[in-house]
């Protein structure tokens, strides 16, 4: 059983919206690693005419392009749990 599913054979119904966002975070490292495979690291930059990645439907891959972003969306996330994680304490 792979990570994600397990995770999903673990939520309670109830409190799925609270949970971690686990499939769009794992896309978004997804998207971070095919752009970065997609530009060769020779030293010279970046060329020009070396399109971006695409998914297998050939749709570009460019809704979050950054680390900083990725961070910014697990922050979110994070933010997220702690304050439902607070509400259920009290």
């Amino acid at each position: 059983m792979k990570y994600g599913e397990y995770l999903k054979s673990l939520m309670e119904p109830d409190w799925a919206s609270r949970y971690l966002n686990y499939d769009r975070l794992k896309e978004v490292l997804k998207n971070l690693e095919a752009r970065r495979l997609a530009v060769p690291d020779d030293g010279i930059g970046t060329s020009l005419s070396t399109p971006l990645p695409t998914t297998v439907e050939g749709v570009q891959l460019d809704t979050i392009t950054s680390q900083e972003e990725f961070f910014s969306l697990l922050d979110q996330e994070m933010k997220k749990i702690e304050t439902f994680t607070k509400e259920r304490v009290r």
